[in-house]
């Protein structure tokens, strides 16, 4: 995903007050690549979130 694109979507969730988590990762690799650095994060949120409702 270009990162203005996901720049722009963080910014309308903000507007609209919704939660949300954009983390910006430098490199190459796709999905799967980064799940070790990211996945207890994503958790959490989840967690935090759909937990809730």
């Amino acid at each position: 995903v270009p990162v203005h694109h996901a720049t722009n979507m963080a910014d309308k969730l903000q507007r609209k007050g919704v939660p949300y988590l954009l983390r910006l990762i430098e490199g190459t690799q796709h999905s799967r690549g980064y799940a070790n650095e990211v996945w207890d994060e994503t958790v959490a949120f989840l967690h935090t979130y759909l937990d809730a409702a």
